[in-house]
């Protein structure tokens, strides 16, 4: 019987599995996955699992590892009352936020130190942000794919055929976020296996926030018609009407002394360095909003806030010729809105432009699930958030097909307008020949917009 040094775990099955499967380890087994999705405590199961080991066999030497350092300085936080050194030859190597290291990184410590005996144990989440590889060499090799990921499509690791509890655990209880945060990810991403379990206190904390558009349901989509644009000296996107409204949301927090908000307690999320800088020069310049941090998400991962700020960006509406994954750079990754959303505890807030996000299908699926629980607010959809999304193809086709028909008309009624300005003024005006006619020549590069 194991008796948890963090009280906390003795509730909770899946970690108390986890932690007797890592001390029930034979010497040299094969590698131990634990599967923690966001907010189940995977970190902390993983240290009361070192612990145990320790308690159990003082002759133990545990190395731990994280393929970044974000996730190192926590696991050495949490271990700092350990008070010992791992020296020599290690019988456990524990690797955590596996899911996102390069093959070849997780390898340094196995392949240089561990030996037949050595036990391996991987803690993360394949369903989170992967290895980030920039070499398109390295990619088509393979290293986009993670170690993790690789043996966990292995069948020894099938948590419904015998694995679980003996290669594998997958922790199911989420300690972090409110219910209607938690549900969309847990659909998406993890067969609406996850267990709301936070503290009611936290996450349940601003259900009456005064800017929900439907109390008790603490998720906002702020629909924006920005524009998307970059610097000269830089390919970095920003969004200036976006960065505004995070400003208000940030301020209105802020402000509201009720709820008792920090600037720490605020996270804002956005996937391109220039709008962090815009938005940390608008932030900047009031005092109580300066510590709020701003970061994309590989900066979040692992990371929680009381409220988090989503500014998506992009807002290319010149469907005629971008196609999805250039109308939403970025954005377009499900493993990273996986991440995004499930950093919040209490408050989610997105913003960006309904009508770009929509092209693709799992954002689609986002935006539905908020419309329908009433926390829609500003741009309104122009589509149906009660159909079944279609294939990505054929939706992204249809707004093709409407927006040049509208360009089309645009067009014809712009033509239709310079023909009676010239006839009422005399004059005869060619549409055939572009090389006589600037004026008409310029409509073959419509500026559509918004209103329109």
């Amino acid at each position: 019987m194991i008796s948890p040094i963090n009280r906390l775990l003795r509730e909770d099955d899946e970690q108390m599995e986890t932690v007797a499967a890592i001390l029930n380890q034979k010497p040299g087994s094969i590698p131990f996955v634990l599967f923690g999705p966001p907010g189940t405590g995977k970190t902390v199961t993983i240290v009361e699992a070192m612990q145990q080991l320790l308690l159990l066999n003082p002759d133990v030497r545990i190395l731990a590892c994280a393929p970044n350092n974000s996730a190192a300085d926590l696991l050495a936080q949490k271990l700092t009352n350990l008070g010992r050194q791992a020296r020599g030859h290690f019988t456990h190597i524990f690797i955590d936020e596996a899911g996102q290291g390069k093959e070849p990184e997780i390898m340094v410590p196995i392949k240089s130190i561990a030996n037949d005996e050595t036990n391996i144990i991987l803690a993360g989440d394949n369903k989170q942000l992967g290895p980030v590889v920039h070499s398109q060499l390295a990619g088509n090799l393979g290293l986009r794919v993670s170690y993790l990921a690789r043996i966990m499509d292995r069948e020894i690791y099938d948590l419904k055929n015998g694995g679980s509890g003996v290669t594998i655990v997958k922790l199911v209880k989420n300690f972090r976020s409110h219910p209607s945060i938690l549900q969309f990810s847990n659909t998406h991403f993890y067969n609406s296996e996850l267990q709301p379990c936070g503290d009611a206190a936290l996450t349940r904390s601003l259900e009456n926030y005064e800017e929900l558009p439907r109390k008790k349901f603490p998720v906002i989509f702020h629909g924006i018609i920005g524009k998307d644009d970059r610097e000269a000296s830089s390919p970095s996107f920003f969004n200036i009407d976006e960065a505004t409204q995070v400003k208000k949301y940030c301020l209105s927090l802020i402000s509201n002394r009720k709820n008792s908000i920090r600037a720490e307690d605020i996270g804002v999320i956005t996937p391109y360095h220039a709008q962090r800088c815009k938005i940390l020069d608008l932030l900047r310049k009031d005092f109580r909003m300066q510590d709020i941090k701003v970061g994309s998400v590989e900066e979040f991962q692992g990371q929680e806030r009381r409220i988090i700020i989503m500014s998506t960006v992009r807002s290319n509406t010149n469907y005629v010729t971008s196609d999805i994954k250039r109308s939403l750079g970025f954005v377009a990754n499900a493993r990273r809105l996986n991440v995004a959303i499930t950093r919040a505890q209490a408050l989610l807030i997105v913003i960006g432009n309904p009508i770009v996000l929509s092209l693709d299908p799992l954002w689609r699926e986002l935006l539905n699930y908020i419309h329908i629980n009433g926390g829609w607010e500003g741009k309104q959809l122009d589509w149906n958030p009660e159909e079944a999304v279609s294939a990505e193809a054929r939706f992204a086709e249809d707004r093709r097909t409407n927006a040049e028909r509208e360009a089309e008309e645009t067009i014809q009624r712009l033509k239709a307008m310079i023909v009676q300005r010239h006839e009422d003024s005399d004059l005869e005006i060619d549409f055939d020949d572009d090389d006589d006619d600037d004026e008409a020549a310029a409509f073959e590069r419509p500026i559509i917009r918004e209103s329109e």
